[in-house]
């Protein structure tokens, strides 16, 4: 279902390069963040017997990178770029006697930010973003839109490869159906980065 408009953005990305000299990248992001549901409250209302496990927490992300300082002609050391995602978080699940219930989310997120890189090595950026997100069990899904302001530090080892430590704060991230929260990722991720550029 995702992997339509994942390409599509994906293509515009890398199409973008072919119109400025661009700086194309990947990262991968390990992180924790803010998460919750029903879950839960309605195995223990349900159940005599259960067994809860939440691991929803944590946070998985590949991601391409596009980056520029020549699109409007800015001085090296301010860039723009944009970032188009894959997040993934584990799983809640409840099991019980006579089955269980796992509830999943994942998302894709677009981000628009500005760099500003204070030496050759150091870069700070903030940006904002949209995020098309699914939360969802074997019987039912929600899907929604939420948008995301970003920001995080970063530091190029060498110019194709850079570790870094990324916030992000989502709003009207909470995936609810029929009065139940299959997911609420409202609130702060925090998340470890690595970063590989194909050029300088």
């Amino acid at each position: 279902m995702i992997k339509k408009p994942f390409f599509v953005l994906l293509f515009l990305l890398l199409a973008a390069s072919a119109f400025a000299e661009t700086n194309l990248g990947a990262g991968l992001n390990f992180g924790y963040g803010s998460s919750k549901s029903d879950l839960e409250k309605y195995a223990d209302a349900t159940y005599p017997t259960y067994k809860y496990e939440d691991t929803g927490s944590g946070i998985f992300t590949i991601e391409a990178i596009l980056e520029s300082n020549s699109i409007i002609n800015l001085p090296e050391q301010h860039r723009l770029g944009a970032r188009l995602g894959f997040e993934s978080r584990g799983v809640e699940k409840a099991e019980y006697p006579t089955g269980k219930i796992e509830l999943n989310y994942w998302e894709v997120p677009i981000t628009l930010y500005y760099k500003y890189m204070t030496s050759d090595s150091w870069g700070l950026f903030g940006g904002l973003g949209l995020a098309y997100g699914k939360a969802y069990s074997t019987e039912k899904s929600v899907t929604k839109f939420h948008p995301f302001i970003t920001g995080g530090v970063e530091y190029r080892f060498t110019n194709w490869f850079g570790l870094g430590f990324d916030l992000k704060y989502n709003a009207g991230a909470e995936y609810k159906k029929d009065g139940f929260v299959y997911r609420d990722v409202n609130g702060m991720e925090g998340a470890l980065t690595v970063r590989f550029y194909l050029m300088d």
